[in-house]
């Protein structure tokens, strides 16, 4: 249906919203949305305002948002980002977590036409409910039983294409430009700081376009089946299924994380977090060759708790379930090389070593264009300031650097570390909310020094420039962190007292 007239569509000010270093950014925000709206086709936008008038006169501001993030895929996909994200406030994170995972529905009539075609030039499932198990913002999920060998009887799933979402991702992904547009409008206007989001734009619209490439998250499962090594963590079997708008795989039973959370137990809390981070942070980190997989898009939502047989002592003495942990969607899975691993330790060895430097021309080697040199000796300033004051140089102080290099230094990034960032942002609002005291520089220190005692054996036999161990660094690497002590401290105190107003 398209409208008679221009649709008007705003939102009230967003400030109460936004953690506080960001509040001067809630008006160019709200333009951009403004701006998004009014570049999608009419009818969506006449659904839009719909919604939003559906809400009540009496709506909060954070209700308002999550609706129109619903009516996009590429707003949704953003705000499943963000729910898990501790610096926003509690009553936007909890209608945030609303966008994880959609609730069960009756089928479409068009999803049942779509079923019995594949059924019929396939005859290898059938349907187990007229209802959907689950639904995200491109895809519904509905179960089915499985009847060829050799997975005969096994209950399963379809992924199915939401109909006409490759254009409406589409729509989406036109409209975004002249939201940047107005976002940088209003940045002028409110005389703040105008972070370059072009390069940005374009990253964001080849990541969109692999959620509706099943093909890839197909041979994104076989891969994470084939790397994954942590014990109670597991990904669903993908099953033989020509098509390239759906994908069949087998049934999890269980439950997301997030409406799991207020059940477990605080070792049960534990147990997951420690496995979860060594699935998707230290593995594919400290992955000693080839090409290392994550997941890029580790919301709660995508997580799915089960609790077998075998049991664990709690702190009073009893036992309880081991919970274990399936990882759904790998449709966002990325592929770290080992030049980019090997970048990333460079830049946290110049952080250690306090090298402005060398930390300078780490971010410069990583960047695809040039940057801004004079922007880039601020942010590399600033980074090592930060260390002198106490924060370790680990991953997230490194994708902090990273990001600013890309919002203050027109740095570009490749799209998989521009993912990696996604990912771990993602993580760090999950194991937050699953356990609080769990500390992510802590965990991947261990990992770090765990790594290094088990290749010890394999350096003696290596070449001096090789640096093919999981923590990236060869002997000649070694050699040179342990003569910079003295160069460290001298630098610490130079820049220390040059510091000093």
């Amino acid at each position: 249906m398209s409208p008679a007239g221009p649709v008007t569509f705003d939102l009230p000010p967003l400030d109460e919203l936004l953690p506080q270093p960001y509040e001067s950014y809630a008006e160019p925000i709200r333009a951009a949305l403004k701006a998004f709206v009014a570049h999608l086709p009419a009818d969506r936008q006449v659904d839009i305002v719909a919604a939003q008038a559906a809400l009540g006169a009496n709506a909060e501001v954070h209700d308002r948002l999550v609706a129109l993030l619903r009516a996009a895929p590429t707003l949704h996909k953003i705000g499943q980002t963000l729910s898990r994200d501790a610096r926003l406030s509690q009553a936007l994170r909890r209608e945030l977590t609303s966008l994880e995972s959609l609730p069960a529905r009756p089928m479409a009539l068009t999803e049942r036409e779509r079923l019995a075609s594949l059924a019929s030039s396939n005859s290898d499932f059938e349907l187990e409910s007229d209802e959907t198990l689950a639904e995200g913002s491109v895809a519904v999920v509905v179960p089915v039983r499985w009847k060829p060998a050799p997975f005969a009887g096994t209950r399963a799933v379809i992924k199915l294409l939401k109909p006409g979402i490759e254009q409406v991702i589409a729509n989406d992904l036109s409209a975004l430009h002249p939201a940047a547009e107005a976002f940088e409008t209003a940045c002028n206007d409110q005389r703040v700081d105008v972070p370059d989001v072009s390069g940005l734009l374009t990253q964001i619209a080849t990541l969109l376009e692999r959620e509706t490439q099943l093909d890839r998250e197909r041979s994104g499962l076989a891969e994470a089946a084939r790397q994954l090594r942590t014990p109670g963590v597991h990904v669903p079997r993908p099953l033989p299924l020509e098509s390239s708008d759906s994908l069949a795989m087998t049934r999890v039973f269980g439950a997301t994380l997030g409406t799991r959370l207020r059940d477990l137990r605080t070792r049960a809390r534990a147990t997951l977090s420690g496995r979860l981070f060594e699935a998707t942070a230290v593995h594919p980190l400290l992955r000693a060759r080839g090409e290392a997989l994550f997941h890029g898009d580790l919301h709660a939502g995508n997580i799915l708790v089960t609790v077998p047989a075998a049991t664990q002592d709690t702190d009073d003495g009893k036992t309880e379930p081991v919970p274990e942990m399936h990882l759904l969607d790998w449709s966002q899975s990325g592929q770290l090389s080992k030049e980019a691993r090997v970048a990333l330790v460079r830049l946290v060895t110049a952080g250690v070593t306090l090298n402005p430097r060398r930390l300078r021309a780490s971010v410069d080697a990583l960047s695809t264009s040039s940057v801004d040199s004079a922007a880039l000796e601020t942010i590399t300033d600033d980074a090592l300031r930060e260390i002198r004051s106490g924060r370790p140089p680990g991953i997230s102080w490194v994708l902090g650097v990273l990001d600013r290099a890309v919002l203050e230094a027109g740095a570009k990034l490749p799209e998989d570390l521009i993912l990696l960032r996604k990912s771990w942002l993602s993580l760090h609002g999950v194991l937050a909310d699953l356990d609080p005291l769990y500390s992510t520089e802590i965990a991947m220190l261990l990992a770090v020094v765990g790594r290094a005692v088990a290749d010890t054996p394999r350096r003696l036999l290596a070449l001096p420039w090789s640096r093919a161990f999981g923590t990236h660094l060869s002997n000649l690497d070694v050699l040179r962190l342990s003569l910079s002590a003295a160069g460290t401290t001298r630098r610490f105190w130079q820049q220390t007292l040059s510091s000093r107003p």
